[in-house]
């Protein structure tokens, strides 16, 4: 185990309050704990915010607005992957499957629930980032890896999407009227989106990590993350219109449309670029942010982010923002 990591942390996780977190570290961190964390599967499995969205006998959530965030039907599968159920669940295996057929385009991304249907790239990076965890398998997760590396930029980055005005963002509220965000791919000048990059960069990196594809967009993406300072900003305003994060320094736990300081350089791990100089600063500050027990705080409830859902803000002991400092952790 990580020098980084006290065990009065995993512990203080796996503890009574917050049986899903509970699970997750067993999981996540094995050889801290005796016996199988299926020990802990079915109190995860029972736990209200589990049972509330899975113990559906059709598709969890609102299938018929299936981007909306915290209702729709990608969220709900993103949160039961989250949460640590995979495809051997019903209710996943049903949201797996919806998304696929209703939602993937004969391109091989995934679109939002606009007319037309336009693939975006940072919606296609989360889905086929949660298909992975899940364990879903077919041609549908290696036609969206090839979707995201025919559609990299030169920077390294992605910015494919249509929304980029505030006119397009609400023609699609308004009317789910996609816009015409897409003719900004081929300007140089437009630049890629951090957000929509981090998010595209994890799934091609568990996509590699599985499949052995896609290791050279991986690190491009890296590269772009790394350069410029872009890990210390304060805000990130997206480049996709729906995707922006006004407290990007301020750790929580993003879902879908979402990522982080702590969630890009969680990226770099999985890229295996953490070790990069570039990134230190960046890791410094997020290992400023610890408690002397070790635990951290949620400091944002950016939309798309566990803690906007349930309204958690400011709590000085986050269960979701610890575990998920200690997954970075685990890298070193």
């Amino acid at each position: 185990m990580s020098g980084y990591i006290q065990e009065e942390t995993i512990y203080w996780l796996a503890g009574t309050g917050n049986p899903v977190v509970s699970f997750l570290v067993r999981r996540d961190f094995p050889g801290c704990f005796a016996g199988s964390p299926l020990s802990s599967y079915e109190s995860m499995r029972s736990s209200a915010q589990v049972s509330r969205i899975a113990d559906t006998a059709g598709v969890p959530g609102d299938s018929e607005r299936y981007d909306l965030l915290y209702k729709g039907t990608a969220w709900a599968f993103a949160e039961l992957v989250s949460c640590g159920l995979d495809m051997n669940d019903a209710a996943v295996a049903r949201a797996a499957e919806y998304l696929v057929a209703s939602s993937q385009t004969p391109a091989g991304g995934f679109s939002m629930n606009w007319a037309p249907p336009v693939e975006a790239a940072g919606w296609t990076g989360d889905i086929l980032r949660y298909l992975l965890l899940a364990g879903y398998e077919g041609p549908a997760v290696h036609n969206a890896a090839d979707w995201l590396i025919a559609h990299q930029r030169d920077d390294g980055g992605w910015l494919h999407s249509p929304l980029s005005t505030l006119g397009d963002v609400l023609g699609l509220v308004l009317f789910r009227r996609s816009g015409k965000g897409v003719a900004r791919e081929t300007d140089a000048s437009a630049k890629s989106c951090l957000l929509a990059t981090v998010s595209c960069g994890r799934a091609l990196a568990l996509y590699a990590q599985r499949f052995g594809g896609g290791l050279k967009a991986v690190e491009t993406a890296a590269e772009f993350v790394l350069s410029g300072k872009k890990l210390l900003a304060r805000s990130v305003h997206g480049g996709e219109g729906y995707m922006t994060n006004y407290r990007f320094d301020r750790l929580s736990y993003p879902v879908l449309c979402q990522q982080d300081l702590l969630s890009s350089l969680l990226f770099l791990a999985e890229a295996g670029k953490l070790g990069d100089k570039r990134a230190a600063r960046a890791f410094n500050i997020v290992m400023s942010k610890r408690r002397d027990d070790g635990i951290f705080s949620c400091e944002s409830r950016e939309p798309g982010t566990m803690q906007a859902k349930y309204g958690l803000k400011g709590e000085p002991a986050d269960k979701w923002v610890t575990l998920q400092a200690l997954r970075l952790m685990k890298h070193l």
